[in-house]
């Protein structure tokens, strides 16, 4: 991942998780097939190229989905959150 114009772009796919809360994970569960962990969320591996798809996918959410790892990109999540917020 490189920083480019206040926004990262992958050199290739990145693997990034994505936890999606219990409240969402019924539909996250009918859309992919996933089944929920023991709390009731979800978490799902996605192969990312386009941060901006992944800023757009999770703040869709709101506060029920947020990315767990790769740090670099749940950070970029973050900030484009903190932008929205004012």
């Amino acid at each position: 991942i490189r920083a480019h114009a206040a926004a990262y772009i992958a050199d290739d796919d990145v693997e990034v998780t994505v936890r999606y809360a219990p409240a969402i994970a019924p539909w996250i569960a009918e859309r992919t097939g996933a089944e929920p962990d023991a709390d009731g969320s979800i978490a799902l591996r996605h192969p990312v190229a386009d941060t901006g798809w992944l800023v757009q996918h999770v703040l869709q959410y709101g506060g029920d989905a947020w990315i767990e790892s790769p740090p670099a990109l749940r950070d970029l999540v973050g900030d484009a959150a903190a932008a929205l917020s004012g």
